[in-house]
């Protein structure tokens, strides 16, 4: 990853408490449990904790919002700056922090009770306005995450006000409740199966109408133990099936999956990219417990265990991580259209001259217009499969340019290789990396000798 994404977070600040005890016996007072307190916890909640999910996950952020004049609100500013998170939200004396304080049975971890200390009114005007010059003076910003918890920052009009001083920006958001006139001009909504429903009968016809009162381009719809499915606004519509093992806990998933799409689609990602990349963070905060974060690390890792081939845009990401750690990253590249010894003894050279070898591999249009309508033999899918098939290469991907110049330039590799039928100048991209290695070709093989040998052998 290069230059840290910079994104403001606007919504409900929320200080989540747990209380951790061990039930030992029933009240005598009333038929409930006595738990002897063991630990106390206070999490960062709501747009707090999205924000200090977005900061995990590398980017700068910005946080804003209201607090009380209370020691919750110094609880929460002071974890927000040990997460990495800049607040400048506003104080207002005349409500309380938000505070969600759960009491939770060990060792079972069932939770016995919740109880909310808030003011949910909508804020005045004073301090929605104090709110948005605030974000005024501290653009300018990728994206805009907008968590709307109901404890009334997101007021009517509030996301159209962002959404005009910063064109261009896409502004994402979280809704609650059933008044979704409140996203309207937002980029992207993301509610949860119910919020989706509470405008349709099925959840097409509700997106449908989400669609048709914010004017967005997307909708995201979190589903549970079934995922996620994305829709655009021409209709089309793309499941992401769930990535939990186990599920401990769906507390602050949402604000997870929020604060990935605004890091992802910030750093350059497609929008269906940015949702696999989300999908998987979501998976890894459900099984923790409590509001948690997840790390840039542990989704590259768990990208790591889903297999070889990704999109150039999501490969970056996990070779950022992998340069951060030291590791060198060869590159090489070429259509790989049958593949032969000759191609086996070019990758494992390649894989000698460092630690991680990827491999790009033209698209099918490309190969068409490199090699002639009749190319290639084996679709990209399927050749990415042999690739990645094989123990020395670690990474498949494809590009449709006709050179491999714009993926070299997206990865960053250290090393290039190609085979010595190349002279150095000759290299594509050459100029971007530490340092080109040309590898002897094995003799007599190439895709195109090998289809001639399969043809004059009278195999059809």
């Amino acid at each position: 990853m290069g230059k840290s994404v910079r994104l403001a977070v606007v919504g409900d600040l929320i200080l989540d408490e747990y209380v951790l005890g061990t039930p030992e016996r029933i009240s005598p007072e009333a038929p409930v449990p006595i738990a002897r307190v063991e630990a106390r916890e206070y999490r960062l909640g709501g747009a707090a904790n999205v924000a200090a999910n977005a900061r995990a996950l590398g980017a700068e952020v910005v946080l804003f919002g209201v607090v009380g004049g209370d020691e919750e609100g110094e609880v929460l500013r002071s974890m927000a700056e040990k997460a990495g998170v800049d607040p400048r939200w506003v104080v207002d004396p005349s409500r309380p922090t938000t505070l969600k304080t759960r009491v939770i049975a060990l060792p079972t971890r069932q939770q016995l009770i919740r109880m909310d200390m808030e003011d949910g009114s909508p804020l005045p005007d004073e301090i929605v306005d104090e709110i948005l010059t605030r974000l005024d003076d501290a653009g300018p910003f990728y994206g805009i995450l907008v968590s709307d918890y109901r404890k009334g920052v997101v007021v009517p009009g509030l996301v159209n006000r962002i959404v005009d001083r910063f064109p261009g920006v896409p502004v994402l958001v979280d809704p609650k409740g059933d008044d979704y006139s409140l996203y309207g001009g937002a980029y992207l909504v993301k509610p949860n199966r119910r919020e989706a429903l509470v405008l349709g009968s099925t959840l097409e016809s509700g997106v449908e109408k989400i669609f048709s009162v914010t004017d967005c381009r997307w909708v995201l719809v979190t589903l549970g133990g079934e995922g996620m499915a994305l829709f655009s606004r021409d209709g089309e519509r793309r499941d992401f099936a769930a990535q939990a093992r186990e599920v401990y806990d769906v507390t602050g998933a949402g604000d997870t999956v929020l604060a990935a799409l605004g890091v992802f689609l910030g750093e350059g990602m497609a929008m269906e990219e940015a949702v696999s990349m989300a999908n998987v963070a979501a998976g890894l905060v459900v099984e923790k417990v409590g509001t948690a974060v997840v790390s840039r690390e542990e989704v590259e890792k768990a990208l790591l265990g889903q297999g070889k081939i990704f999109s150039a845009k999501v490969l970056r990401g996990i070779l950022s991580a992998l340069k951060a750690r030291g590791k060198k990253v060869v590159f090489t590249n070429g259509c790989f259209d049958v593949l032969h010894p000759g191609h086996l003894d070019l990758l494992r050279r390649a894989k000698d001259e460092g630690d991680v070898l990827v491999v790009a591999i033209n698209s099918d249009e490309s190969v068409r217009r490199l090699k002639g309508p009749d190319r290639p033999i084996f679709t990209q899918e399927e050749r990415a499969m042999l690739l990645a098939g094989l123990e020395f290469v670690d990474f498949v991907t494809v590009f449709e340019e006709d050179t491999p110049y714009e993926v070299i330039s997206l990865l960053e590799p250290h090393v290039l290789v190609k085979g010595s039928d190349y002279r150095l100048e000759e290299v594509v991209g050459r100029d971007l990396v530490e340092r080109v290695v040309l590898v002897p070709l094995k003799e007599g093989y190439s895709s195109t000798r090998v289809i001639e040998r399969i043809k004059n052998a009278g195999i059809h």
